[in-house]
């Protein structure tokens, strides 16, 4: 997410090279590797597209307030557990999709809303050692 706020568009690029390189140390098959990089990468492109919109937030991302980045999280961990899980499910390499999809989605959810907040409190910091 957070290369996703900072880069845009040319972040769903580099996310999706980054997750082909990562998964080709898996052992799986070419189209299920090309179906979970993609998912991996363009998720959190349509989730900040959606919660912007919904949100009203602006293209600079200038005023995030704390729920704003909560809703953030949330959709894009949600986006990830369903999208993945689904594709798991039709490709039988899940027995347990709803169970799965909760895990992912507490995962991404607790690592994002993480990485926002922590990436949000140094932005403030910096800002205001700068003004002093």
């Amino acid at each position: 997410m957070v290369a996703i706020l900072l880069f845009g568009e040319i972040a769903v690029i580099g996310l999706f090279i980054g997750a082909l390189l990562t998964g080709a140390s898996l052992g799986i098959g070419l189209s299920t590797l090309l179906v979970l990089s993609l998912i991996s990468a363009i998720n959190p492109y349509i989730s900040l597209g959606l919660t912007k919109y919904f949100l009203k937030i602006d293209d600079l991302l200038s005023s995030l307030s704390a729920p704003q980045l909560l809703t953030l999280s949330l959709a894009s961990a949600l986006f990830s557990g369903i999208c993945h899980n689904i594709y798991f499910y039709f490709m039988e390499m899940s027995e347990q999709p709803l169970l799965d999809t909760v895990g992912m989605f507490t995962g991404d959810f607790v690592g994002c809303l993480l990485l926002l907040y922590t990436l949000s409190f140094a932005i403030k910091l910096i800002r205001k050692s700068a003004a002093q």
